[in-house]
């Protein structure tokens, strides 16, 4: 066994009297870890909580602000169908047409189907139709039985199947023209108290696609008056194709100093365009 030196004495004498210090020491060595470990862990989670009542608000103000409900259903609502005034025109004895201008302000939506209603003289008459997106065309009842002329006669709209469209360019757009317009009084030779009005004009489809069921109305007007009205319906009308037409008002004879031809085709209807061959 070694003997101990006077070195190995002084140490053991100098811990044995500084014993309670070093333990003293130790302890606050751990106590001031320990405490800076508890003192991080509490700023980590304050700044975690801090963070998330920041996101949480961010997220609220997002979904309250941001995002407004109403405003988004109003910019992806069709705005209505814009319709003029109701016009009476005499057809025949006791017989009269109604015409209402009708336009979809809408770029992307179309009228797959719009009932409507004229009301005149206290009776409805029904009617359907469509109308594509930026089109201008006309709603119309033929041929009502009248005693005279009525006054205030309106047109409601009851239903209308809206459709949205994303690009319009994709759809298949006919290209009609009209040529050849002639406006003529004929008969009367004998009696000009019969003498009648008769509208000729050539239709030709230039669009390549050929059509089942193409309505063609004619309007003449003067000084934007509706002067006669009246609608044909082609059973086909196919490419390229040219067809000369004839409308005719028997007994009537009027000033016009315009004429609208108007050919219609549903092209949201698939069995509206015939196949290609």
């Amino acid at each position: 066994m070694d003997e101990l030196t006077d070195k190995d004495l002084a140490r053991g004498y100098w811990f044995i009297t500084h014993r309670e210090r070093i333990r003293y020491s130790i302890i606050s060595v751990i106590g001031i870890f320990l405490l800076g470990v508890i003192v991080y862990a509490g700023w980590q989670f304050m700044d975690w909580l801090a963070s998330r009542t920041a996101e949480e608000e961010s997220l609220r103000l997002l979904v309250s602000s941001s995002v407004d409900v109403e405003e988004y259903r109003q910019r992806n609502t069709p705005l209505p169908l814009e319709l003029g005034k109701v016009m009476a025109v005499p057809a025949a004895l006791g017989k009269y047409d109604f015409i209402v201008q009708v336009k979809n302000p809408n770029l992307k939506w179309a009228a797959r189907q719009a009932d409507y209603s004229f009301n005149i003289a206290g009776q409805s008459f029904n009617g359907r139709s469509f109308v594509l997106p930026l089109e201008d065309k006309f709603f119309l009842k033929l041929g009502v039985n009248l005693d005279k002329l009525p006054a205030g006669s309106t047109i409601t709209i009851n239903n209308i199947n809206w459709q949205r469209i994303r690009d319009f360019k994709n759809f298949t757009t006919p290209d009609f023209a009209v040529s050849g317009e002639k406006i003529e009084q004929v008969g009367g030779e004998t009696d000009p108290a019969k003498a009648g009005t008769r509208l000729t004009f050539t239709l030709t489809n230039q669009s390549p696609y050929s059509f089942w069921q193409v309505p063609v109305t004619a309007v003449l007007t003067n000084n934007s008056h509706v002067t006669a009205v009246s609608q044909q319906v082609l059973t086909s009308l196919d490419s390229s194709q040219a067809i000369s037409m004839e409308f005719y008002w028997p007994e009537q004879t009027f000033l016009v100093n315009r004429l609208v031809v108007k050919p219609e085709v549903n092209i949201l209807d698939p069995q509206a365009i015939k196949p290609l061959r």
